[in-house]
């Protein structure tokens, strides 16, 4: 009964499939918006960027400022606004309607956690919103 016992053991050992080794790289969804040709809208700027209703503030502190929100796989409607040291909206634009399809990484390898979804913009000094 033992040995039967050990050989079922060992063949069900056999046919598993050994553990997925993830690396532990993390990351953060998200919108990104490059602001390189935005210079003539001023410094020292706040963004507000929203996708499909949800919306994340922060400091635009530098050239590619990053929202860090969880994006499905389709987002229809994204918004960024950007506002001077003052409080007064210096851009605002729209993007609509979508879909957009987010890019996906896997930074720890396929399988592996965490899925990250981007969008990237481009905002251009005569206050257009590009996806790119």
């Amino acid at each position: 009964m033992f040995c039967a016992s050990l050989v079922m053991a060992l063949i069900v050992g056999a046919c598993s499939t050994p553990p997925k080794d993830c690396t532990l790289i993390g990351g953060q969804s998200g919108i990104i918006f490059d602001l390189s040709d935005a210079g003539p809208l001023g410094l020292n700027l706040t963004y507000e960027a929203c996708a499909d209703g949800v919306c994340e503030s922060g400091l635009a502190t530098t050239g590619q400022p990053t929202a860090h929100l969880d994006l499905d796989s389709e987002v229809h409607d994204v918004s960024i606004t950007l506002k001077d040291p003052s409080g007064n909206v210096v851009f605002r634009s729209n993007v609509e309607p979508g879909p957009f399809s987010p890019a996906t990484a896997e930074p720890n390898g396929k399988g592996c956690p965490p899925q990250l979804r981007t969008l990237r913009f481009a905002v251009g000094a005569d206050g257009s919103l590009t996806s790119i």
